[in-house]
């Protein structure tokens, strides 16, 4: 955990294999590296007993998925992780979102990207109306950069609000919606627009009524910022014609 929190990981994957043991692979920007690391189906066994118990899951249960989080430290840097452990035919499969903290108040001047572009995105959302869409492979920065995006923007004359399954990282000035199984993604952007906000961050455009009110919010006096499940902007076209919206 704390090698891929050093190294910018997003996400620790685990093959646990009651035969052959656990080896471990991490995603860095959007690519995943097998790390030299590797435990013997004893200790494998051990540390699966250990993280369901640190992730409040069921430990003996060998049949259907689970989700759960933990918290892990390193000094005074909290990670939040989002744990998923399936079955598989070998044994069981764990991946780790990893939440850092540290992201929420990440400079967008601190981010790799080529001037020019961070430069138009300052100008773009800058602006008190339309729609700013993130594309990108899994794990490849697309919500720290809105995160980034939000900080760049952020004071006391603007209310912005995120809606997010879950909320990745909490910042105090923002109001934060956690969508979950009692609120779906169209009730918290209809909930959202009640509250007077200047900027909405949605956590993903993932389906078309929640698509269609992101967009009318767009087009009627507030900022919308999301992300979009494509690998590239070009991709991102298709997707929004998928959703059925036109004229954008």
């Amino acid at each position: 955990f704390e090698e891929a929190v050093v190294s910018g990981s997003s996400d620790i994957h685990i093959e646990l294999d009651e035969i052959e043991g656990m080896a471990t692979r991490i995603r860095k920007s959007g690519h995943l590296e097998a790390l030299e690391w590797y435990l013997d189906p004893d200790a494998a066994r051990v540390a699966k007993t250990k993280i369901c118990a640190k992730a409040k899951l069921d430990d003996q249960e060998r049949l259907a998925p689970q989700d759960g989080r933990m918290m892990v430290y390193f000094g005074e840097r909290r990670v939040d992780v989002r744990v998923a452990i399936t079955p598989t035919v070998s044994g069981f499969k764990f991946v780790f979102r990893l939440l850092d903290s540290h992201n929420a108040d990440i400079d967008i001047d601190d981010l790799e990207m080529p001037f020019m572009v961070r430069e138009t995105m300052k100008r773009i959302v800058s602006q008190p109306e339309g729609m700013v869409l993130m594309s990108g492979p899994t794990g490849s920065g697309k919500t720290t950069t809105l995160y980034a995006l939000l900080q760049y923007i952020k004071d006391v004359t603007r209310h912005i609000i995120t809606i997010e399954n879950p909320v990745e990282y909490a910042v105090k000035t923002f109001t934060q919606i956690d969508v979950d199984g009692n609120m779906t993604f169209p009730m918290a952007m209809k909930a959202a627009l009640r509250l007077d906000p200047d900027v909405i961050m949605v956590g993903e455009m993932r389906d078309e009524e929640s698509a269609h009110i992101a967009h009318k919010a767009g087009t009627s006096g507030h900022m919308v910022l999301s992300t979009i499940h494509a690998n590239s902007a070009a991709e991102s076209i298709t997707r929004l014609l998928a959703f059925g919206l036109r004229g954008f």
